[in-house]
């Protein structure tokens, strides 16, 4: 066979690929016309096409520009389909994360609370302080006005100052459940104040880890009580309250990012003004190559802020992709940089649905990536070349100057759906 019926022969082959019939249908539907060399990107087809579009009046470049808007078009519906509505999509994430996070430390809170009241119903015995005490009479002896540089409720000095001394007769300070978790959060304060004076230089290392170690002592003496406790229902209770905590509460406090903003004690009404910047959240959330970073700062926000992260991520794909500044107004090589940057946060970000409809976008923009080409570079009008007028002939030049008008029918062969089909 002559190399011109191969090359037929193995176009007749593209077509039957079903990935061929794939592509046609998501170019349909994205309103993207394709031409032959868009669909099976034969080298014969294409070298007829690029020489076309050197011809004047032969309607290829005219085709290639209504391409290219398509394909705009097709990009711009997808950043919308993903904007977020929101104008700071790091800040959202954020606040996103911080309102998750008050509505379980209440929740859990309520359960706690609960477990207190149960426990004084069913005559559950105190919390004993030893731990506290201990450790406050560590720091106090070493350096006796470290508590005084501390701003202190008096009710919380005062519980302090009685765990050091010790009880009556010698025994331990011990606390109604519910009056120790009071102190707990007293001392969560109490320890993110002595975070920021041993920052400032106000406080030493030894005083600011003394404070700490007094915090860590009350719940190794609440987890002592809770250990000891025979009431079925009360330790049923408590084991509920800690099994939510540790689910709902732990991860944004041990999450690697944004754990400093809930550490207990901390203000977080305005999170974002003290602890990270919300123009790097994105960087810092949503960083390619680590998709586990990405799943574990996601699950910790609300839904707002998970469509904020899919805007943003949409926006590193997209934007670039329709920047304005580009002569063509379009760049489908951006948009698979883009894609391929990302990689593998994109499955923790998007949904099976939404990775499919993104990648139907790459591969009809992958398709007519020549467009973009020929708007920033067009061609200066020569004539086709002789390797064009070869082809042409071989392929039955009779029939084409008869049934398709010369160049402007053979840009209709290589463009119309017919053909592409």
């Amino acid at each position: 066979a002559s190399g011109v019926g191969k090359a037929i022969n193995a176009l007749r082959g593209r077509f039957a690929d079903p990935r061929t019939a794939q592509l046609l249908a998501a170019a349909e539907a994205e309103g993207v016309p394709l031409s032959v060399g868009d669909v099976t990107k034969g080298p014969l087809v294409r070298k007829l096409e690029a020489d076309l579009a050197a011809v004047p009046g032969s309607g290829r470049g005219g085709f290639l520009e209504r391409q290219a808007e398509a394909v705009r078009q097709m990009f711009e519906r997808a950043r919308s389909r993903f904007a977020s509505g929101q104008p700071d999509e790091g800040r959202a994430m954020l606040e996103a994360m911080v309102k998750r996070y008050n509505e379980a430390t209440e929740i859990g809170g309520a359960k706690f609370n609960a477990v207190g009241r149960l426990a004084e119903q069913e005559g559950v015995g105190p919390v004993a302080l030893d731990t506290v005490g201990d450790r406050t009479m560590r720091l106090v002896t070493e350096y006796p006005d470290a508590l005084d540089k501390l701003r202190l409720a008096k009710s919380t000095r005062e519980i302090l100052d009685q765990a050091t001394l010790g009880g009556p007769l010698g025994r331990s300070v011990e606390v109604p459940f519910a009056k120790a978790r009071q102190l707990e959060k007293a001392l969560g304060s109490l320890s993110a104040q002595a975070r920021k004076q041993f920052g400032a230089g106000q406080i030493n290392d030894e005083e600011y880890r003394g404070v700490q170690a007094i915090y860590a002592g009350l719940a190794d003496d609440m987890e002592r009580w809770g250990g000891a406790i025979e009431n079925k229902a009360v330790k049923a209770a408590l084991e509920d309250a800690k099994g939510f905590w540790k689910s709902n509460v732990l991860p944004y406090r041990e999450h690697p990012v944004v754990g400093t903003i809930f550490k207990p004690g901390t203000d977080i009404a305005a999170p974002v003004a003290e602890t990270l910047d919300p123009s790097k959240v994105t960087e810092k959330f949503l960083r390619p190559g680590r998709p586990e970073l990405a799943r574990s700062a996601l699950e910790l926000m609300a839904p707002e802020g998970r469509a904020a992260a899919r805007g943003a991520v949409a926006g590193r794909i997209l934007d670039p992709s329709l920047d304005p500044t580009l002569q063509a107004g379009v760049s489908t090589r951006a948009f698979e940089t883009g894609v391929g940057k990302m990689g593998d946060v994109l499955p923790e970000v998007f949904s099976p649905e939404e990775l499919a409809y993104l990648a139907r976008v790459g591969q009809v923009g992958g398709a007519a990536e020549r467009a973009p080409g020929y708007l920033a570079n067009p061609p200066t009008g020569r004539q086709m070349s002789s390797g064009m007028m070869g082809a042409l002939a071989a392929l039955n030049p009779l029939a084409a100057l008869k049934l398709f008008g010369g160049a402007r029918g053979a840009n209709v062969l290589m463009s119309s759906p017919a053909a592409a089909r």
